[in-house]
């Protein structure tokens, strides 16, 4: 193209020479020309114009052929750049400096899925995300300023499809050799870097399955020393070497580590392969590091390079394991062979001294013994039965105890023994074995296994050993030999010691069929006599041999016959054993009464195959229940004149006897009632209570019982009849029972009066607390047997009852009482139990309830009907109702525990302000106790003094000093530690103890105030405050106790001050404000505590002598926080200068706490900014310091 370039420009330009000398020579010549040939100027010029329009065509015909020929050359490139841009797999590209494209060819177009004319004039930006753009335009600006070409590799994504390219990029220039652009080829990679990665993979993969291959991959040299020039990892498991030690250490090679005796064999093998240039395969052994032989399976192939041996490839795996195995297998078969040989045919031989002959000569043969002998076990010994291989004969009558001698010990632990030196050996003790010459001994057990008789699950049959002369080495292959030919014998000597046993069982069978006291008869299923004891011979008169093959007919009277047979062939037919009392013939013709038991036979599967008869001759005791019969009618006169009532029922249950005085008690007559089917249905109407009474007489297990039933007489009045039932020990035959009874009627009515006044509470009519207590164990019982059922026991309290009785009187209290019974009835279902349980207090028994939840609703449903008013007196006078719950899920077994439980809880109810019914919990209890706990050790602290006061500071707020301290109450319990008031406060109080601690505490208090005032005399303006409870303040005697305790400390009542809280000194009455004015004259100052905290009134407020006013903690912890506080703490403040009493701030906490008081004109501050309670050296080091705030 370069040189075609060339050649067009050298055209050219001799052209233009050409065209140069043609012209002027052709304007020399012609001017030259018309200069001699035209003299006339004007003619001249008019020549001279059109020569020069000649030369003007001339030339233009010379320039259109040459243009001509430049835009066919230029056409040819122009198709021949497009070929070679179009006729190339690589994307090609020209970008001006700017980075739009001038020129792509279609393969750029068709990768980014556009046209070559859509891509003309774009930058990357319009294809390619930022990351990439901008790496491709770093590039570009790269090859523009430096005008080198680059080659790189780059990987791009378009349209989630990842390209790899190689990429060429160099300067696109102007004529004037300025870089105006880029000229890029780019070579797609992507199948190349494709190949390259699942080259990598393979090779991954390759070593992978190399070195995890379970053996050795190897690559040895051809030589005959094998050495080794690849080794995977494995090969460290399966030799013990490193694969270094054979390849780059060359410590040792293949050859040196295969066994010495198989190298030739392994040689032999890889030379036949070369030679045949196919692959190997044997095995053999080789020699580890630790020197372990192995076994080891080898494959391999010659691995050849141009037709030469380049070495051998190939791997090798331990089958070490396998090879064992397959020794193993050969072993067992030949154990399995011998075993054959010994216990062939033994199974079927029944006779054990026969089997015990051939089983000792086949063992002999196998385990290649001298002597073979076999011992069983009889009791608690072994005894010889059988032996081969003796010259001298054993003795028959030798027993071994079991634990003694060789067999004995054999026999006791279970387990084999083996002796090689038998002269020297303590467990060989017989003189005959010692006299042999016996050397080694082998034994083994002879055991069942059968879990029944034995826990371990083996059952000793016998002892079986073999004796050799020689010393005989120990194989634990002939061991295993014996012990499985031991099971072996141990079966086929008690298939035959089996055998015996029930050819005995039948010859014992025989002897007691024989020896039966009763007669008994063997058929066949044709019903054929087969078999005759000597008592029947004996009754019938008819020996064996007579009646053999012989049908029943012989023996049975003949008006008898067909009903017998027909009873026989039902025993064949159905298989049931049935009974039968009928008349027999003896062969003397004498008529007997018989009772025969007839059992079919059956084999295993059920089938019958015959029968057995079993009779006895009962024609005496037939006689004798006639004379029975007899006695019982004269018994029956006896029984009519009794004069108290006599019944008696046979088997059937049918009345029988029914006397005068049972006629004149019922009214019903011995005719209606004797032989009546329909008589338990007149004497017990109810369906029901006749089925119970019916039960306890079947199901009475005594011979004697008493027992009471309701009759219904014949004129519909019911009485009551106490019974005396006598069953089965009654003389007269048939009679199941018979009763002796007498009317009670008139004493149950006596006793039902008593149990009312007992059961049930006279002015509600309703049960009492022995009743409800019997009732709720009934419910407890029945839920422990059955699990189902869940009740409630709901304990009730009449809130405001004494009030209405000391109000209206006991009569309208009582029927307050009545009434509220009604109402609560109202409530309950026909299950339920409602009890008065006291005075004002009741309890119902909800049986059963679902859950919790059916409990809630159905007290709500009492305290409704309870809070409507009740109409007395012509007023209306409103209560209500206080519940306490126990659950049956408790699981407590006693009833008053669960009254107990509903009692806890209503006080709860009772006492709490936000719910009128309480579930009982057994925290309830436990906080009960605890606090009665706590009670009991507080009363034990305030006899032994066991208190101890602690002192907080009270500063002046404007002054910054301690103008008084706040005594408060400590008490470190012995076993608990410290105990907060917190917990011990509300106990006290509830306990009315706190009296007694604010008692001593202000006696305290006042005598440390007076120390102080001694050793501080400059500190006169000291005061002590202390609390003071409701109760103290309602007890009489106070001013006086006050006074005591100021003239005994001679402290000045000014210097004391008492702190009541706000609830206890505005709910107070007007008596008490007395008091109040009394202790100002004792000049004792007053505070009320935690104020703004309870209630007060601002019009009472005023008129109590108050002093000051103790802001609550709640409110000074709130002021930096909560705007709200702030202004609580504010308008108290107001409140208390307004009324010209002082303000002291509880728990001041903080220093901006303390300077928003002093802003508000607070007079004192408590609290841990200041000081935490101290004891009393505390106290008085800090006065000593004299700090200040």
């Amino acid at each position: 193209m370069n040189s075609d370039r060339l050649l067009s420009q050298r055209l050219i330009r001799n052209v233009i020479w050409v065209y140069a000398l043609v012209s002027s020579f052709w304007i020399a010549a012609t001017d030259r020309l018309l200069e001699w040939a035209v003299q006339d100027m004007q003619l001249l010029l008019q020549f001279q114009t059109i020569k020069g329009w000649i030369f003007v065509f001339g030339s233009c015909v010379l320039f259109y052929y040459l243009l001509k020929y430049s835009l066919r050359t230029l056409k040819s490139q122009s198709d021949l750049l497009e070929t070679l841009l179009e006729g190339t797999s690589d994307l090609i590209f020209i970008k001006d400096i700017q980075g739009r494209y001038i020129l792509v060819n279609s393969a750029v177009a068709k990768r980014l899925n556009v046209s070559r004319e859509e891509m003309i004039g774009k930058s990357d930006a319009d294809f390619f995300p930022p990351e990439v753009v901008q790496a491709l335009r770093e590039n570009d600006l790269q090859v523009i300023d430096t005008g080198q070409a680059i080659c790189y590799e780059e990987e791009i994504y378009i349209a989630d499809q990842r390209y790899f390219d190689l990429a060429t990029k160099s300067a696109y220039r102007n004529l004037k050799g300025q870089a105006i652009g880029v000229i890029g080829i780019v070579h797609d990679i992507t199948e190349r870097q494709q190949i390259k990665q699942t080259l990598i993979e393979r090779e991954r993969f390759l070593s992978t399955l190399v070195n995890n291959f379970p053996g050795m991959v190897y690559r040895c040299q051809s030589e005959s020393n094998l050495a080794l020039e690849f080794a995977s990892i494995g090969c460290y498991e399966l030799t013990g070497y490193a694969p270094e030690d054979f390849t780059a250490k060359n410590l040792l090679t293949l050859l040196e580590i295969i066994h010495p005796d198989d190298r030739a064999l392994r040689q032999a093998a890889v030379a036949a392969a070369i030679q045949t240039r196919s692959p190997f395969t044997l095995t053999y052994r080789i020699v580890a590091a630790q020197g372990e032989e192995k076994w080891v399976w080898d494959r391999g192939v010659a691995i050849y390079n141009q037709d030469q041996l380049a070495g051998i490839e190939g791997f090798m795996t331990d089958i070490s394991d396998r090879h064992r195995l397959l020794e193993a297998l050969t072993r067992e078969k030949e154990d399995l062979a011998a075993l054959s040989h010994v216990t062939a045919n033994t199974i079927g031989i029944l006779d054990l001294e026969e089997l015990l002959r051939i089983l000792l000569e086949r063992t002999l043969e196998v385990m290649k013994a001298d002597r073979a002998v076999i011992l069983l076990k009889e009791g608690d010994e072994l005894a010889i039965r059988d032996s081969v291989g003796f010259t001298e004969e054993m003795p028959k009558t030798f027993r071994l105890p079991i634990g003694q001698g060789f067999s004995g010990t054999i026999a006791a632990t279970g387990q084999p023994l083996y002796l090689t030196d038998v002269q020297a050996s303590s467990l060989v003790q017989s003189p005959f074995i010692k006299r042999s010459g016996i050397q080694t001994m082998l034994g083994v057990p002879l055991k069942q296994h059968d879990s029944r008789s034995d826990p371990c699950g083996n059952r000793l049959v016998g002892v079986l050993r073999v004796d050799w002369f020689s010393v005989h080495p120990q194989s634990d292959r002939e061991l295993h030999l014996l012990q499985v030919t031991a099971e072996r014998c141990t079966t086929a000597i008690l298939n035959a010691q089996l055998y015996e046993q029930t050819k005995h069982l039948q010859e014992l069978f025989q002897l007691q069929f024989n020896c039966m006291p009763a007669m008994c008869v063997l058929r066949n299923e044709q019903m054929q006599v087969i078999d005759w004891n000597p008592t029947a011979a004996q009754v019938f008169g008819y020996s064996k041999a007579e009646v053999m093959g012989r049908t029943s007919d012989f023996y049975i009277f003949p008006d008898a016959r067909d009903r017998v047979n027909n009873l026989l062939q039902r025993v064949i037919e159905q298989g049931e054993t049935l009974h039968s009392i009928n008349q027999n013939l003896t062969k003397s013709g004498q008529t007997i009464i018989c009772e025969w038991i007839n059992t079919p036979l059956k084999t295993p599967d059920g089938q019958v195959m015959g029968m057995v008869s079993m009779g006895q001759d009962i024609t005496q005791r037939v006689q004798t229940e006639a004379l029975l019969r007899e006695s019982e009618e004269r018994l029956r006169t006896v029984l009519q004149n009794m004069p108290v009532m006599m019944s008696a029922f046979d088997t059937q249950g049918r009345l029988i006897v029914w006397n005068r005085e049972c006629e004149r008690v019922t009214g019903y007559l011995a005719s209606e009632i004797v032989g009546n089917p329909n008589a338990l249905e007149l004497l017990y109407p109810h369906r029901e209570y006749r089925a119970e009474i019916r039960a306890q007489w079947h199901n009475s297990n005594h011979h004697y019982r008493d027992w009471e039933c309701q009759i219904t007489c014949k004129d519909g009045s019911q009485k009551i009849v106490a019974w005396s039932s006598i069953a089965s020990d009654f003389p007269i035959p048939n009679w199941a029972f018979w009763d002796i009874g007498v009317d009670v009627t008139h004493r149950k009515q006596i006793e039902a009066q008593l149990r009312y006044s007992a059961y049930y509470d006279a002015l509600t009519s309703l049960p009492n607390h022995t009743f409800f207590l019997e009732q709720l164990q009934h419910a407890i019982n029945k839920q422990q047997t059955e699990g189902r059922e869940l009740f409630a026991v709901l304990f009730l309290d009449l809130d405001r009852f004494e009030m209405v009785k000391y109000t209206f009187g006991h009569a309208i209290a009582n029927q307050l009482l009545r009434l509220a019974t009604e109402r609560l009835k109202e409530c309950l279902s026909p299950t339920d139990l409602l009890s008065r349980v006291g005075t004002d207090q009741f309890a119902i028994l909800l049986n059963p309830v679902e859950n919790t939840a059916e409990v809630t609703q159905r007290t709500e449903c009492i305290h409704q009907a309870i809070s409507l008013p009740f109409h007395l007196n012509n007023q209306d006078i409103f209560s209500s109702v206080s519940i306490g719950i126990a659950l049956s899920s408790t699981g407590y077994t006693h009833p008053e525990d669960y009254l107990q439980a509903a009692d806890l809880a209503m006080h709860q109810a009772k006492t709490s302000s936000s719910t009128r019914q309480v579930l009982f919990d057994p925290k309830i209890y436990e906080t009960l106790l605890a606090r009665l706990q706590m009670e009991t050790e507080l009363r034990r602290a305030i006899e032994q003094d066991a208190f101890e006061v602690y002192y907080q500071p009270i500063v002046c707020l404007k002054a910054g000093i301690v103008s008084g301290f706040e005594a408060l109450v400590r008490w470190n319990h012995p076993t608990w530690g410290r105990v907060s008031p917190v917990e011990f406060i509300p106990v006290a109080e509830e306990a009315r103890l706190i009296s007694f601690i604010d008692r001593w505490v202000l006696q305290a208090a006042c005598h440390q105030l007076r120390k102080w005032q001694q050793d501080f005399p400059q500190l006169d303006y000291l005061t002590m405050s202390v609390n003071i409870s409701a109760q103290q303040l309602m007890q009489l005697g106070l001013l006086e106790r006050l006074d005591g305790v100021l003239q005994d400390t001679g402290i000045s009542g000014n210097q004391l001050k008492l702190e009541i809280t706000e609830s206890a000194i505005m709910e107070n009455t007007d008596s008490e404000t007395v008091l109040l004015n009394q202790l100002r004259t004792l000049g004792v100052q007053l505070s009320i505590d935690d104020f703004g905290t309870g209630y007060s009134s601002l019009g009472r407020l005023h008129q109590l002598p108050i002093d000051a006013l103790k802001i609550d903690r709640s409110f000074v912890n709130r002021m930096e926080t909560d705007s709200e506080g702030y202004e609580i703490v504010r308008a108290i403040l107001t409140l208390a200068h307004s009324l010209e009493m002082d303000a002291i701030a509880e728990g001041v906490e903080t220093p901006q706490q303390l300077d928003q008081l002093r802003e508000l004109g607070c007079n004192y501050g408590q609290g841990y900014f200041f000081s935490p309670p101290m004891n009393s050296t505390e106290a008085t080091a800090l006065l000593a310091a004299e700090r200040r705030w």
